[in-house]
């Protein structure tokens, strides 16, 4: 996914320079940091608050579990593992990947941003969004982030339309 980001960036004439990612398991975003460890891309990687193991890993410096009970809480259920796998981790550690969090009302509403757009995407998916609406936007000429949506897998019951978020928050 690393090396598309970039080939789609320089057909559009533009220079990423952060990709944020999904963190369950840990693969999606040490597989982007490895393609993208030769070029000059921040890659960061974006977990729930209420499920945030490689948040406190790398503060801790070294790989932390947390229970299933407790990362069982929130809405984005793709993200709910309780590690990240000792591959991933060690690629993420050696590649310099950082991580940050999001609040669940930040999650919804970026589902129901993503929604508003036409895309769908599950809570899981959506995480990433959540985080890169909140940045400001990269300040160079022809600089952008990006934001990986991955999952799809929304039922029709439980679709953005149906959630009371404003979609501009």
């Amino acid at each position: 996914m690393g090396a598309e980001v970039l080939a789609q960036a320089a057909e559009q004439g533009v220079r990423v320079v952060q990709v944020l990612a999904p963190v369950g398991g840990g693969g999606l975003v040490s597989g982007i940091a490895v393609a993208l460890a030769t070029a000059p891309v921040a890659v960061v990687g974006v977990e729930p608050d209420l499920a945030a193991d490689l948040v406190e890993g790398l503060r801790r410096g070294r790989r932390v579990a947390w229970p299933v009970e407790r990362t069982s809480r929130t809405v984005a259920d793709g993200l709910r593992l309780p590690a990240v796998g000792l591959r991933p981790w060690a690629h993420i550690r050696a590649l310099g990947v950082t991580a940050c969090t999001v609040s669940e009302a930040e999650i919804v509403a970026a589902q129901a941003w993503l929604a508003s757009a036409g895309v769908v995407a599950e809570p899981s998916g959506a995480v990433a969004v959540a985080a890169a609406r909140r940045l400001p936007a990269p300040a160079g000429a022809g600089e952008v982030r990006v934001a990986v949506v991955s999952g799809g897998n929304v039922a029709p019951a439980a679709a953005p339309s149906t959630l009371e978020v404003d979609p501009r928050e």
